[in-house]
């Protein structure tokens, strides 16, 4: 059976980092490098609350939709502490569709980098000796405390893409109750129910 994950993103650097993310999950974790992970449909967060716009993007995400898999939606927590309404009011309009799964990075996607800090520091903008020892998830302003980890300025578009490709999904998952979300719900949608 075809597989295909159809994932809806809030922000520009989201788009050429969700797609990475998402191919790394189904493959290193899932051992399904044959998913079909489309271009990140990219709605902002203001219109992912109202009903007719999602609603919107669901149906036309829908037809394209062969086989198994689903919609993955993955957005930042923010100042917002009711995840359990945001899941609701975003998942709300997708009843009776298809699979769908809400994902919130707890608060910020920069959360995760700093989960799995030191696996960046491959990368030639973060430190050498990069490292968080907190809870990478409590920061208000992750991408704030990313940036104290590196040489130069974080630029979403260019580098989170980037940095996802280095991140590690083990110790990320081990530090990032809601990376690890991400991956189950993953899982949920490419691993057929009698597998395994």
């Amino acid at each position: 059976m075809t597989y295909t994950l159809l994932p809806v993103v809030e922000g520009d650097g989201d788009v050429g980092a969700v797609r990475i993310l998402l191919r790394r999950i189904c493959g290193e974790v899932f051992d399904r490098w044959d998913v079909d992970i489309r271009q990140p449909w990219r709605l902002p967060r203001s219109q992912m609350t109202i009903n007719e716009s999602i609603g919107r993007v669901y149906r036309a995400l829908a037809r394209g939709l062969v086989g198994g898999g689903g919609v993955i939606v993955v957005l930042d927590q923010d100042d917002d502490h009711d995840i359990a309404g945001l899941v609701g009011r975003v998942s709300e309009p997708m009843a009776g569709m298809a699979d769908l799964r809400v994902v919130v990075a707890c608060r910020e996607y920069e959360a995760w980098f700093l989960g799995g800090i030191e696996s960046l520091r491959a990368h030639r903008s973060v430190r050498d000796d990069a490292r968080f020892d907190s809870d990478p998830e409590a920061p208000r302003d992750a991408k704030g405390r990313l940036r104290q980890l590196m040489h130069e300025s974080y630029r979403e578009t260019l580098q989170q893409p980037a940095f996802t490709e280095l991140l590690s999904i083990d110790a990320t998952r081990l530090r990032c109750p809601s990376f690890d979300f991400l991956v189950r719900a993953v899982g949920d949608l490419i691993v057929p129910p009698n597998a395994g």
